[in-house]
Parts: C-alpha cells; sequence; structure tokens
C-alpha cells in the first residue's frame, strides 16, 4: 500500500526563520538526499533577473538550505546550485551579481554550474526551490511549473511558458531521471495576481516542504483558496500518478491549513490582460516549432519584457518593492546587500 504524501507547513518570522528552516528540513525529511553518495542538485527559477519578493528565490532560503546541507555534514563539493533566470547578457549579469550578492554574505561559492538541464537532474537528488504565488496562465507558479522552466533549454520564459501537456512530459522526465526529488517553497512573501512576475506582494510568514511536489502545489494552492483539482496540470498528474493534488489525502504536518485562505486570484492589469491575448497561450503549442515560430515567440517575450522592465517595474513594482521593504523582512533584505530591481531611494526606505 503506497504510504501518503506528506507535506510539511511551518509558521516563521524573520528572527527565527534560519532555525525555522532547519526545522522544516529535518521535519520533511530533506537528509533522506543524503544517504547515497549521490550528488545533490538546488534548483530555482526566477522569473527576473534581480531581487523581487514572491517573483524570485529569496536569500534566506538559499542559506537555510546551505546551513542544514553543512550541519548534516555533507561534502558542499557535492552540491550545486542551478539558478535559471531570463537570458540575454545583460539580465544574466544582473542575476549573477543577485546570487553574488548572497554568495558574499554566506561566504560560499553558488556559480551556476556549465551544465545542462538534463545533466543537472541525471542521477542525482534533486531539490527544488520555488515561491508562494500565483501564476496568470497556469494558476498557481510553484514548485512543478519551475521543473517544466528549468527543462526547457532554450527561450526566456513568458510567451513560450509552457503547455499544461509539456508540464507533465518535463515533470515525468524529472521524476524517471533524478535519483530523489524534494522541493522546498517560501511563502514569507506571497504573490498575488498575474504571476510570475507582476505580482501584489503580501507577508504571510509559511515556509513549506514536501517529497511529493505535485502534494506541495497542491497545498499551496490550497492556502492561496484555489481547488487544486480544479488546476488543468495538477489534477493530470494526480490522475497520471505522478503525485497527489487532492488535499483529502495529503497529510500536512506542522501547522493546520484547513483555516486559511489567502483569497489570491490571478486577475492581471488591463496592459497584462492585453499580451496574455496577443501571446494567445491556446496556441502555444504551435509557437515553438519553425523559424517564424521562433521568432514570434522571440518578439512577443520581448514585447513582455518591455512592459514589466520599462513601465511596470518603474511604476507599481516600484511601490509594491518598497511596501515590502517597510515590512517586517526589510532590515534582513538589507543585510545581503541585495541590488534591487529600481533602487530604493532613502525616501522610499
Amino acid at each position: 500500500m503506497q504510504s501518503r504524501s506528506r507535506v510539511v507547513v511551518l509558521r516563521t518570522a524573520p528572527e527565527s526563520i534560519f532555525e525555522d528552516y532547519g526545522t522544516l528540513f529535518a521535519q520533511a525529511g530533506l537528509r533522506d538526499c543524503f544517504k547515497t553518495n549521490r550528488p545533490l542538485s538546488v534548483i530555482a527559477e526566477t522569473g527576473l533577473d534581480s531581487f523581487f519578493p514572491a517573483a524570485t528565490i529569496t536569500p534566506w532560503q538559499i542559506e537555510g538550505i546551505l546551513d542544514f546541507i553543512r550541519s548534516s555534514k555533507r561534502e558542499m563539493g557535492k552540491t550545486k546550485f542551478f539558478v535559471r533566470g531570463p537570458q540575454g547578457f545583460l539580465a544574466k549579469a544582473r542575476l549573477e551579481n543577485y546570487i553574488g550578492a548572497v554568495a558574499d554574505r554566506l561566504e560560499s561559492n553558488l556559480a551556476t554550474p556549465s551544465l545542462t538541464a538534463s545533466e543537472a537532474i541525471e542521477g542525482n537528488h534533486v531539490v527544488v526551490l520555488g515561491n508562494l504565488r500565483t501564476h496568470l496562465v497556469h494558476a498557481v507558479g510553484g514548485t512543478v511549473l519551475n521543473v517544466a522552466e528549468f527543462l526547457r533549454h532554450a527561450g526566456k520564459r513568458w510567451a513560450l511558458l509552457t503547455t499544461d501537456e509539456q508540464i507533465i512530459v518535463r515533470y515525468r522526465h524529472l521524476k524517471n531521471s533524478a535519483a530523489g526529488v524534494f522541493g522546498v517553497m517560501d511563502g514569507t512573501f506571497a504573490g498575488d495576481g498575474a504571476g510570475p512576475r507582476a505580482l501584489r506582494v503580501f507577508v504571510k510568514n509559511y515556509i513549506l516542504a514536501s517529497h511529493d511536489l505535485v502534494a506541495l502545489d497542491a497545498v499551496a494552492a490550497k492556502m492561496m483558496g484555489f481547488d487544486p483539482l480544479s488546476i488543468p496540470y495538477l489534477r493530470r498528474l494526480h490522475e497520471d500518478g505522478l503525485g497527489c493534488a487532492d488535499p483529502g489525502s495529503i497529510e500536512v504536518d506542522g501547522i493546520d491549513i484547513n483555516g486559511i485562505d489567502f483569497r489570491f486570484h490571478t486577475l492581471a492589469s488591463p496592459q497584462s490582460r492585453l499580451l496574455s491575448r496577443i501571446a494567445g497561450e491556446d496556441r502555444l503549442k504551435h509557437t515553438n516549432t519553425g523559424r517564424f515560430g521562433r521568432l514570434r515567440t522571440s518578439f512577443l517575450e520581448a514585447l513582455q519584457d518591455f512592459y514589466i522592465r520599462k513601465m511596470w517595474q518603474n511604476r507599481t513594482g516600484k511601490y509594491r518593492l518598497a511596501l515590502a521593504h517597510s515590512s517586517s523582512w526589510g532590515r534582513l533584505m538589507d543585510k545581503y546587500n541585495l541590488t534591487l530591481p529600481n533602487q530604493l531611494t532613502q525616501d522610499n526606505r
């Protein structure tokens, strides 16, 4: 008889975040990934090339997992970080600056190894980092979607951001290729609205982990106010036996989440809805074939990036980032000397 999928959910705070991450990893069984001598690959997908709450991995998430690995007396040389973000020279440079800022504080080398996505998971234990956030197309932008994006190999992301069928194929590839899988979701900040980038940010103070990424995303969906089985890719993965998306069949440890409902939704601004309609998510499966498809995809991604970087981040995004920085997590953000998008002035701080 197959055991029930298990997800651990904990409350946290800036003052106890590293201790709480250690407790989370211990309760969720991260040490199971250390029982063999196989390498450990920590992978993360980020929709932006610099820190933005709920849209990018948090530095305390990286520090928390590194501290746990060290405390488990695991050889750090067997642990590799793979952080994929927007492509292009300038975007890659900004992303490397962000990762470098975290590495400087940790006195660690977090340089991304020069391996393909498939090589990063083949025969390795894989830890997938994610955020508690919505997604404009897929409702939940969780760890399963991060895996699908990581295995996409080429292209930036949004206009080509994967169909439900592609999510299932890529997640099945991970399950068949990796020695083991573990997911970690940071919900210190949670993102509502037109994710994975143009998010409304809320302080929620939750962290989650599980060996079943489908169950992890299902619990996150439930906390955000969605019915997990109404989300097509989660339902398909559940039906195909690749994980459990039925909240009634998932064992949740740590805290009781039955009364939690963020009432999140995926409503977007008129500009985002227009770009979504132009991109034509219902026709995505045809956009990445042939020269015309690649040119069309590149144009639509450039259009989306222009809106996000030149319009949304300079206006709405800057305001939302300032609000996040004024929260209880602002002081911890400062400790990493992060290069924040649209650098906040002293007045904003």
